[in-house]
């Protein structure tokens, strides 16, 4: 029986991030693991690098959710919604991070439970 190794990343980029995680990718043997990575955004030139064994999706999160991750946090969240005079939206991130230190449900998952929810989370299978 093989195991399960999952990756999360934001993103396939071109950065020593990404490049780090194909190289270790390209040395698991694929006759003993099933590896799957998931993207906060399926987007990036490294996508095509990816091996055709891996399997790949996004992750199904809210868009403001994708989006604060995407640019650096909540912090980045309220400056960015500041600036586009959102107020009220730049409070509510305020709160919900600050004051009710509620963290993201979605990426606040003991690894145990991620099989089981995998395949609703890898819903938008990547073809590369």
């Amino acid at each position: 029986m093989k195991k399960e190794i999952l990756f999360i990343t934001p993103h396939m980029i071109c950065g020593g991030v990404e490049k780090a995680l194909l190289s270790l990718v390209n040395e698991i043997p694929k006759d003993d693991y099933n590896v799957t990575i998931l993207m906060v955004k399926a987007q990036g030139d490294f996508l095509e690098f990816i091996p055709k064994w891996v399997t790949t999706g996004e992750l199904q999160l809210p868009e403001n959710i994708g989006e604060e991750l995407l640019i650096g946090g909540a912090k980045a969240s309220i400056l960015r919604n500041i600036r586009n005079l959102n107020f009220m939206q730049a409070i509510k991130i305020f709160a919900k991070k600050a004051i009710l230190k509620d963290p993201i449900a979605e990426l606040n998952t003991p690894f145990e439970k991620f099989s089981k929810i995998k395949n609703k989370i890898v819903l938008n299978k990547l073809k590369i």
